[in-house]
């Protein structure tokens, strides 16, 4: 009996010691990554207009979490812009560039660098003037709306704010701005006439 008793001993505490060489050896083994995989933001420009801190009063207390604006583009022509909100800044700033760069839109510019034509409207209590400009200007406008045309790829322009200077309802109202412009190819099939009578033959 006792024979048999330290015979079961002898097994367990083998199989005990194999288990333990196994997740010992599992455990030193390097864990392997996915190098493959690549982000596809690493090439679009990613710029942080504001960040507001947001308090919600519950019966535990205040709960704050950051709301992030932000846009990018590629400095092409395209662009996108989103909120995003987390209890940390680098989490919300993370959610909003990915929410943007799944929202990219393309916008016609004037030789890549600037607008077609001047153009003005509101967006609440905002209203924007967008004016084209030659080469070698640069963007004369306020820090948001700078920010917001670098990423778009524009290089000369003048645009002037007035009214509310809520960072939000800047971007509104200068991409409603900028989607009411028509290029002159546009214009041009719209009419039924060529293109060198839209633009002029000196332009």
């Amino acid at each position: 009996m006792n024979n048999m008793q330290e015979s079961n001993a002898n097994i367990n505490q083998k199989k005990s010691n194999q288990h333990f060489s196994k997740t010992s050896d599992a455990s030193r083994r390097p864990r392997k990554f996915d190098t493959s995989r690549k982000k596809v933001n690493d090439h679009l420009i990613k710029n942080v207009l504001s960040l507001n801190w947001i308090a919600a009063v519950t019966k535990g207390g205040k709960r704050q979490r950051v709301c992030a604006f932000v846009i990018v583009g590629d400095g092409n022509g395209s662009a996108g812009y989103s909120l995003g909100k987390s209890k940390e800044v680098s989490d919300a700033v993370r959610k909003a560039i990915d929410k943007a760069s799944r929202s990219m839109f393309k916008v016609s510019l004037k030789a890549g660098r600037t607008f077609h034509h001047d153009v003005e409207t509101k967006y609440c209590g905002t209203r924007i003037c967008l004016r084209s400009a030659p080469s070698g200007t640069g963007i004369i406008a306020s820090e948001v709306v700078r920010s917001s045309l670098e990423a778009l790829g524009v290089k000369d322009a003048v645009v002037k704010t007035i009214g509310s200077n809520n960072p939000y309802n800047v971007v509104k109202a200068l991409f409603k701005a900028i989607f009411s412009m028509q290029s002159p190819k546009i214009i041009a099939l719209r009419r039924g006439v060529e293109f060198d009578k839209i633009i002029g033959k000196n332009v």
